[in-house]
């Protein structure tokens, strides 16, 4: 994660600020997806993941509507 990181862009203002958290957001979700079918030390729970893909949908569809 701190890898993807450095490509994220950095908060400056509104719009850059919720660029930066769907980055973040869609880096956690291929993370926990990952995890749930490769890592047998940690176990999502398909309600956890779907909740984050929600999350990832509303802020990328609220950054088309502001810009």
């Amino acid at each position: 994660m701190h890898y993807a990181s450095l490509r994220w862009p950095d908060s400056k203002d509104l719009r850059t600020a919720v660029m930066r958290l769907v980055c973040q957001l869609t880096d956690l979700m291929h993370d926990a997806e990952h995890s749930t079918n490769y890592d047998m030390n940690i176990c999502w729970d398909d309600n956890e993941v779907e909740r984050i893909r929600r999350l990832i949908w509303k802020y990328e569809e609220e950054q088309k509507l502001g810009g």
